[in-house]
């Protein structure tokens, strides 16, 4: 007996999953997400009950730590401005107004040594 192409049966057959945004898919069906994402298994898979693809979302934690990193940068920045601004540093006859990189590397250096372990 021929199945016919559009029977019902082609409801019950598996249908491959797209390759979900920002991930890799290899062919023994496993899944890694591009840097800056991590795979997050499918809420609606019920614990891997329902076989559906997982997802690629951004890293909120690395996220998280370079929001962290930038917010202090232009903290230091601001407080370099202001205090040449309103004559606290007097700038040498060469010296610029800003900070050297070496000196802001430190600063987010030392940050990161006295943040909590994770």
């Amino acid at each position: 007996m021929h199945v016919a192409e559009n029977d019902w049966t082609n409801v019950l057959r598996p249908q491959c999953e797209p390759c979900p945004p920002n991930a890799i898919c290899r062919p023994d069906f496993e899944a890694t997400c591009n840097d800056d994402y991590v795979l997050v298994p499918n809420p609606l898979s019920l614990g891997g009950l329902i076989p559906l693809a997982p997802v690629c979302e951004p890293d909120s934690q690395k996220l998280r730590k370079i929001a962290i990193l930038s917010d202090e940068a232009i903290r230091v920045l601001r407080a370099r401005a202001a205090d040449v601004e309103c004559g606290e540093v007097a700038l040498g006859k060469d010296e610029e107004a800003g900070v050297s990189e070496a000196y802001l590397r430190q600063v987010l250096y030392d940050l990161k040594a006295v943040s909590p372990a994770e």
